[in-house]
């Protein structure tokens, strides 16, 4: 579904989390996601956002994903909610059952066009932000041995060749009356060992660890 209005709330604080090893994301809570689109060298017209966690328990969790534009006047929804689904992650030296969840954006090439913007195929730059809210009980994104930046995946595709989101930063936004937790942070250095999520069958590959930081504006 394609909006062409704002999907942000009302929320209480925002926390950059990008460097943390594992995060908190309580009830009313949302993930963001930032991603750019430059290394695509066009605008994609096909979304798909995943988001998986090894740490129990997450069972209660009820996912809304979104896609906005930077300025938040353009939203694209993924539809009805979803819960995080068992699957697996494996990565050198380490692997274990994860609850997962993978959000699909279709869209036409105008709507593309109108949701990232005449400057996001500028290199190094964000060009979106997804937006993950937790619409049912808290639950914390973790992944053994590794950043839980390694359980999400932004993907891009045309409909005829796809590849992963350059990676922007990760901000929690806590709900009113909630407080934002992140778990210890990660080292830049070294970078962690590539990692690979199978959720039900599909192979998705994690992003790299990039730190950038941004200013986020309430």
């Amino acid at each position: 579904m394609f909006l062409a209005l704002s999907a942000a709330g009302v929320h209480a604080a925002t926390i950059d989390v990008t460097s943390a090893a594992s995060v908190t994301v309580g009830a009313g809570d949302r993930l963001l996601i930032y991603f750019g689109i430059w290394n695509f060298s066009a605008y994609p017209t096909q979304i798909d956002v995943s988001v998986a966690t090894a740490l129990l328990p997450y069972g209660g969790a009820l996912l809304q994903a979104g896609i906005e534009s930077l300025d938040s006047a353009v939203a694209v929804s993924a539809g009805a909610p979803l819960a995080l689904a068992p699957g697996s992650w494996s990565s050198a030296g380490s692997s274990g059952d994860v609850g997962a969840a993978t959000f699909h954006f279709r869209m036409t090439a105008p709507e593309a066009a109108a949701l990232f913007g005449p400057g996001a195929l500028e290199r190094y730059t964000e060009a979106a932000v997804a937006v993950i809210d937790n619409q049912g009980s808290a639950f914390t994104l973790g992944l053994p041995g590794a950043s839980f930046r390694q359980g999400l995946s932004v993907s891009l595709s045309d409909g005829t060749r796809s590849t992963g989101a350059w990676p922007g930063a990760v901000y929690l936004d806590s709900a009113p009356g909630g407080a934002a937790f992140a778990g210890d942070t990660i080292p830049d250095d070294p970078a962690p060992e590539p990692a690979t999520l199978l959720l039900c069958g599909a192979s998705l590959a994690a992003l790299e660890m990039v730190r950038r930081r941004r200013r986020f504006l309430l």
